[in-house]
């Protein structure tokens, strides 16, 4: 089913349990995978993402060979399924973005960037700051207690 333009992202990410990402060919950054994670929905890839994204299998997300279609099925069935699975890697998943994109890290570096910038050209100038966001708070999945593949 295609469900159309998506206006809502928290509420689209909140009903669903998991995201897949079927990609045989890719070039640049895999940004729905980071995307999905943020929201802390765990996801199902081919390793081709996987690797484009220096993740690991079983540990941030799980992945297979593109060409391993029964492969795949079987990875979205094992996460749908278990509850256990699902936490970790959602968890595994979240922690990562928090490492790989800290916000203090970010501030550091284009401060950094912009000092540099602006030592060069010595006009005395106050530094731009950089603004803090702050993300919304993950709300809960559809409980494993309900649907059809239960185990």
């Amino acid at each position: 089913m295609l469900a159309g333009p998506a206006v809502n992202l928290p509420t689209l990410y909140d009903s669903h349990r998991l995201v897949v990402a079927p990609t045989r060919f890719a070039s640049g950054i895999p940004y729905r995978v980071f995307e999905a994670a943020s929201f802390g929905v765990p996801v199902v890839a081919t390793s081709l993402l996987c690797e484009q994204m220096g993740w690991k299998d079983n540990t941030e997300l799980l992945a297979t060979d593109a060409g391993d279609p029964s492969g795949f099925a079987a990875r979205v069935v094992a996460l749908y399924r278990s509850e256990s699975l699902w936490t970790r890697l959602r968890e595994a998943a979240m922690a990562r973005l928090r490492r790989d994109n800290d916000r203090s890290s970010y501030i550091q570096k284009i401060q950094a960037l912009l000092s540099a910038h602006h030592s060069s050209d010595d006009t005395g100038a106050e530094k731009p700051a950089i603004a803090s966001a702050s993300r919304p708070a993950i709300r809960n999945r559809p409980s494993f207690s309900q649907g059809s593949c239960q185990t």
